[in-house]
């Protein structure tokens, strides 16, 4: 709940005793007798999520090794080091006599005459150089673990009339210990002193390759199985013993029919009936207008469609693009094939042409009726931009004959006879309504060689679609990149049409070295390097860029080639970053700046700052455009003339081992360096530089790797179920141009298996069939589900737009992180989700007031205007989805916060905990980080439920924390670095161990906990240990009368979930049931908000946090 800083008004505060909303039921019902701990079948568990108790046998472990003891070597054979150990036994024997009977234990003092020491004195001296400098370096380390001070040195003189000095060395570790040592100087008996303290160290075995060992194994493993105490207060915990009675009384016989019904037959088929199939067939291309179907109107159209052609023919002038001199022979291939495939290389005007060439065929002949098109585009900026051009040179309005369709954003064609321009994630959708594709005569894939999964699917689903569907036409047009693949695929006709570019003289890095390049500068540790190594073994490592080298060479074109843009190809932002500053600070550019104009393009940016790309800079300024490879396609900068390539791309993919998305820079492929010369030579003729050797270029990959074999198939397998429900994974993934590696698809099986939307034959659950049609990822998909069970939907439609979105809201996210989690902290100290949420309502509150508001509000919070729109627009997207599976009844029930599907909107910890059942992934933080074996404290580190280490980026709210009232996190999406050798968790939101408990969705397991050292072994034998299958990072500890109630209360919460989730919505056959069920339901769920409300109570209004010294790095982008 949001009580962080005041920022919102709101109508019905939700304050922190949420008893007061509680009925008090009457206890007359007894509660249910306890359940034995030691006795698993007492526990009654519910299908899917078992809480089975296990009684721990207790292990004794025993280090036996067996250490080898050296005889030790007297350093001191003269006369004089004698005496002076002997004065130093002396010293020690009068220090050790100093303490009183009735005084604190006195330090140990150290006597160095021992014979089965391992190391002897003069070992040790050959050891450490300086003993001195060792000590102090030893001591400050162990200073950062043991908070006091840990070595100190006194100097006395020996004696009234003896010149020489006594050093004495007091540390408190690994006890407290006197070393003393006479000698002439300070400096040697100090020396002398340091030698003894090391030699005692060394031979207790509390250093390691001069390193101090802190803490023992023993420290280390009760530290890394420290648990996390799990507390309810006694007022809750009567609360939900009385819920539990309940429904042992009431409600357990009415859920145990329904689990056995939903075994014998599929309790929600009928749900998957009613809620999807439609019964008709609708227009998959224009507006449906049933008026336009009669047949005066089709006359009536194919009239004025004949005549505006015949009109064009006259008055417009021919076409000089390429593909005119083929639009016969396109027309006749079409005809008279069913699949055709058009190789176009760029600029030859397929796009454009194609479309109208076969509506102008038709219309011709009167027959424009007969002519409804759809034209796949892989982006929504294509998409409308192309049929906005199109209409424009038919001299009509978007919406008569041309129209797009995109999310969250449409303006349809009148058909019959219509051209629609779509991408191709909307084409998908229109085929799991109507895979035959009725009502389309003619289907264009368009740029077919970027290979995304929606177009790998799309083509699968479309050769299925021409073998039920003998009157539909499939046109693929491709660029001529591995066109070949296409043609094989579909065993079609091609057209191969030539493009119009101008030629572009490429050259590689034995041509750039001999251009002398030179520099006096470094930057960045990244040195000018003339040697760099030109063999084909580099392309096994990740790409090294030279970005002095490639900067150096920037500046010769600026100085040395006539006027022309110079377009740099660059992996991330943090290499362009790298480069505009050596460029502006360290090259020669930097005495010149009036005479360049260099201008950054990334695909986070600000559209209004990428189209800073195309401004005409002054006359005898050189413009540099420094991209990554956002430029490569589909954006054309007119004034190129010079390509400078690193010939790397930073690209996410699927970590099959980790189960996680990678990231990191690789080689690109021959045709996307082609791709990328090309870019020179648009306009007129051009140069590039490639930093790869031609050997090197010949033995890069051909081709880009497509994304289905990159990427996580989760929500592609779920899709696949929505065309074909019967067909296994394998099967149907089989069928798609590329198909991609059998384990990564079964994998993407048993994911969806345990996120519950599969069973194990692979058919769609309950759960499956509610979430199959939803837009967004299985995981968000199942969070928002059940926020309508829970009743806090309006902030869940709101955290899964967010997470979701492509773009990020905030300005400024590249360069500024910390402006950024300075706005998120406002409106929640430790959840990225929260904040969102409630910023996205005090947003809505500005827009509601007027658009000058709203805009106010964004430039003060550093939001993107318009992305706030879209984000609005995405959460009404979503709402439609709980509307279409029948979750909720109407859009007011997500809009407004009063209504009943939002009663516990304002709930923060009800919202974590549901956000938390969908993703399922927890972080522990731990004060503490092992290394080498080490245990060092005071440094945070993040586990995640496999037990590897993440780190939170600078953007997140609990970046560089210091304090921590929960030690759970939960979040979405990470994304592993490798260059870091770390995932990165970008959001996140901190959890109380309740809400683990509760709302994680793994097995629980259940032991009697064994007392640790120091603990006391009475209280230890009433509390139960809870771990979760699967998951290593989830220790917590309660006692056992706790353990029994919470464990039952979980068994119930989830019955009744899945029960609503079968149910919810949908006609039943015994309302009666439903009614009692539901009536529980509400009953629970204010116990179930009343213990998250208190467990909360810290999360949300934490200590302020000052400390930014606890993590570790900064992380720069990583995109």
């Amino acid at each position: 709940m949001l009580r962080y800083g005041g920022i919102l008004t709101r109508n019905s505060f939700f304050n922190t005793n949420i008893s007061l909303k509680i009925k008090h039921f009457p206890r007359e019902l007894s509660t249910p007798t306890e359940i034995l701990i030691s006795s698993p079948s007492k526990i009654q568990c519910s299908q899917n999520f078992h809480t089975n108790l296990w009684r721990l046998s207790p292990v004794a472990s025993k280090d036996t090794e067996d250490v080898r003891k050296l005889k030790i070597q007297n350093l001191f054979n003269d006369n004089e080091l004698q005496e002076s150990i002997k004065n130093d036994a002396i010293k020690n024997n009068k220090l050790s006599k100093t303490s009183g009977v009735n005084d604190a234990p006195s330090p140990r003092t150290v006597h160095h005459v021992r014979l089965k020491d391992k190391y002897s004195i003069a070992d040790i001296e050959r050891m450490y150089k300086h003993p001195k400098a060792k000590i102090h370096e030893i001591y400050q380390t162990v200073g950062n673990q043991v908070p006091k001070t840990c070595v100190n040195y006194e100097f006395q003189k020996a004696g009234k009339n003896i010149d020489k000095w006594c050093c004495t060395v007091s540390v408190t570790w690994p006890e407290e210990l006197l070393f003393s040592a006479i000698a002439n100087t300070k400096l040697l008996a100090a020396h002398s002193a340091s030698l003894k303290l090391l030699h005692h160290l060394e031979n207790e075995k509390k250093l390691r390759d001069g390193k101090p060992i802190v803490f023992s194994g023993i420290d280390i493993k009760e530290q890394a199985n420290k648990p996390v105490p799990l507390n309810i207060t006694t007022e809750s915990l009567e609360e939900v013993k009385f819920i539990v009675g309940k429904y042992e009384t009431d409600i357990r016989d009415l859920l145990s029919k329904f689990e056995a019904e939903a075994h014998a037959n599929s309790a929600s088929s009928r749900h998957y009936e009613s809620c999807f199939q439609t019964g008709a067939v609708i227009d998959p291309v224009g507006k449906s207008n049933p008026v336009n179907r009669l047949q005066a109107k089709i006359v009536d159209r194919n009239r004025v469609l004949q005549a505006r052609y015949e009109d064009r023919i006259l008055r417009s002038p021919p076409s000089d693009l390429p593909i005119t001199d083929y639009r016969d022979q396109i027309i006749d291939t079409i005809e008279s094939n069913q699949v055709v495939l058009i190789k176009g290389d760029t600029g030859c005007g397929k796009t454009t042409q194609v479309p109208q060439y076969i509506m102008d065929h038709f219309a011709k002949k009167s027959q424009a009726t007969n002519c409804n098109i759809l034209v796949a585009q892989p982006r929504r900026i294509s998409a409308i931009s192309l049929a906005e051009r199109i209409a424009d040179e038919r001299k009509e309005q978007v919406g008569d004959v041309v129209g797009f369709q995109v999310r969250l954003s449409q303006e349809l064609p009148n058909t019959p006879a219509g051209i629609l321009f779509c991408t191709t994630g909307i084409l998908l959708r229109k085929l799991q309504f109507n895979p035959k594709l009725e009502g389309c005569s003619h289907v264009i894939v368009d740029e077919a060689h970027e290979r995304t999964i929606n177009t790998d699917m799309l083509l699968a689903l479309l050769k299925r679609a021409v073998v039920i569907n003998k009157d539909l036409k499939v046109i693929i047009m491709s660029a001529t990149i591995n066109a070949e693949l296409f043609q094989n695929y579909f065993n079609c006709k091609v057209i191969e049409v030539p493009g119009r570019v101008y030629p572009v003289e490429a050259h590689y890095l034995e041509d750039i070295d001999s251009l002398g390049l030179q520099t006096q500068n470094s930057y960045s540790g990244m040195l000018f390097d003339d040697r760099r190594p030109i063999t084909t073994d580099v392309l096994q490592d990740t790409p090294n860029i030279d970005l002095v080298k490639m900067g150096e060479l920037i500046v010769w074109i600026t100085k040395n080639k006539p006027p022309g843009a110079i377009l740099c190809f660059l992996p991330g932002w943090a290499e362009i970053s790298q480069m505009r500053k050596y460029l502006e600070e360290y090259s020669v550019l930097s005495r010149r700046k009036d005479d360049v104009m260099i201008v950054p393009l990334h695909s986070k940016m600000a559209h209004y700052d990428q189209r800073k790309i195309f401004d005409t800079p002054p006359p005898h300024v050189r413009k540099i455009v420094l991209a990554t490879d956002i430029a490569e396609t589909g954006i054309t900068v007119t004034d190129v003339v010079y390509v400078v390539d690193s010939c790397t791309h930073r690209q996410l993919q699927w970590h099959e081992k980790l189960g996680i998305s990678s990231i990191k820079n690789q080689w690109a492929s021959q045709a996307n360096i082609n791709q990328r010369k090309g870019r020179a030579g648009r306009v007129q003729p051009g140069v590039s530089y490639h930093f790869v050797t031609r050997e090197m270029f010949n033995n890069l990959l051909p081709h880009p790797i497509p994304e289905i074999k990159r990427s996580s198939l989760e929500k592609t397998v779920l899709d696949g179920k929505t065309y074909s429900s019967n067909e296994k994974a394998l099967e149907f993934f089989g069928s798609v141009p590329e198909p991609p590696a059998p384990v990564v698809i079964e994998q993407a099986v048993r994911d969806l298996v345990e996120l519950g939307a599969l069973d194990h034959q692979e058919n769609l659950t309950p759960l499956g069939k509610r979430i199959a049609f939803f837009t967004v990822q299985p995981r968000l998909s199942k969070a928002l589900l059940y926020s309508s069970i829970f009743n806090c939907v309006s902030p869940m439609l709101t955290i899964s737009a967010a997470m979701a979105a492509e773009s990020d809201i905030f300005t400024g996210v590249l360069q500024n992180k910390q402006a950024v989690r300075d706005v998120k902290k406002q409106y929640h100290p430790t959840s990225d989700h929260t904040s969102l949420v409630w910023l996205y309502q005090q947003w809505l509150s500005y827009a509601n007031a007027g658009k000058f508001q709203a805009r106010d509000f964004c430039f003060k919070s550093r939001l993107y205007p318009e992305r706030m729109y879209t984000l609005n627009k995405v959460r009404e997207l979503y709402g439609e989805h709980l509307l279409h599976a029948k979750m909720i009844d109407g859009p007011k029930e997500y809009h407004n916060l009063n209504e009943n599907a939002n009663e516990y909107a304002e709930l923060d910890e009800m919202v974590r905990g549901v956000l938390l059942s969908g993703v399922d992934q927890v972080i522990y933080q731990r004060d503490f980080e092992i290394r080498n074996g080490l245990l060092k404290k005071g440094s945070s580190t993040f586990v995640t439920e496999n037990g590897t280490r993440v780190s939170i980026t600078p953007d997140s709210v609990n970046f560089k924390r210091k304090k921590w009232p929960s030690p759970y996190l939960t979040y979405v999406r990470s994304t592993h670095s490798e260059e870091r050798r770390m995932s990165l968790v970008r959001e996140c939101s901190m959890v109380s161990p309740l809400t683990v408990f509760l709302f994680s969705q793994a097995q629980v397991l259940g032991y009697v906990h064994k007392a640790s050292t120091g603990e006391d072994d009475v209280n230890s034998s009433n509390q139960i240990l809870f771990m979760m299958k699967d998951r290593k990072n989830i220790r917590l500890l309660c006692n056992k009368e706790t353990a029994t109630m919470l464990l039952k209360f979980r068994d119930i919460m989830w019955g009744i979930v899945r029960y609503m989730v079968a149910n919810q919505g949908l006609p039943v056959d015994d309302q009666t049931t439903y009614d009692r069920i539901q009536d529980y339901k509400q009953q629970l769920l204010q116990v179930l908000g009343k213990m998250l409300s208190e467990s909360a109570n810290s999360i949300d209004e934490p200590e302020p946090n000052t400390d930014t010294r606890s993590q570790g790095t900064d992380w720069s982008d990583e995109e």
